[in-house]
This record gives structure tokens, sequence and C-alpha cells, in this order.
């Protein structure tokens, strides 16, 4: 799949790219990896460079949350920002890692 998200708002709520397999019963072999690539530079309507502070775009992932070795109290979900920085290329795991791509 390829997906290009324009500015003006455009996002990608939270989600996991392939959370049930390929449907299949038994061994899943469907997508397990997924890749984000941004290609840059751009610009924005005003002609000037895109600022990935000010004009947004980024990949945000939630990280897998985890408790201690006695199952004790769970620590909280980290969250880890990916800015559309020019010639950037991100590969992370499909099936199990929750994403969005935050408004533009």
């Amino acid at each position: 799949m390829v997906a290009c998200y324009p500015s003006g708002g455009s996002c990608y709520g939270p989600h996991i790219d392939n959370i049930d397999g390929d449907g299949r019963q038994g061994v899943d072999l469907g997508r397990c990896l997924s890749l984000v690539y941004y290609p840059g530079p751009w610009t924005v309507p005003a002609g000037r460079p895109w600022s990935a502070a000010a004009d947004g775009g980024a990949l945000r992932l939630y990280l897998p949350q985890s408790t201690t070795l006695a199952g004790a109290a769970a620590v909280p979900r980290a969250i880890l920002d990916i800015p559309p920085v020019s010639d950037t290329l991100f590969l992370f795991r499909a099936d199990w890692l929750v994403h969005e791509v935050l408004p533009a």
C-alpha cells in the first residue's frame, strides 16, 4: 500500500496495519513490517520550507506496555513521535505496533 497525506489537516488515526494477519487459519502469511519514507524536501503553499513543528504530519508510535516480573502495575505506554524530516526511512512491525499519522 502507498499513501500520501497532503497538508490541510490530513491524518490517519491510531491503528495496527495487520491486526488479524492475512485471514487464513493457522500460518499467517500477511504483512509483518511497515515502512514509512519521507522523501522531501517539501515546501508549504507560502513557499517556505516544511517545518515539522509548525506543519505537523509526524508518525506517532504507541510503544507496548510492559509489566514487572512479578506482574505488578503496568508501566504507562510510551509515545514516540517521528517528525517528517526529509529523506527519513522508518521500518516497524505492522502486526502489533499501534501507530498513527498526526494532522498535517
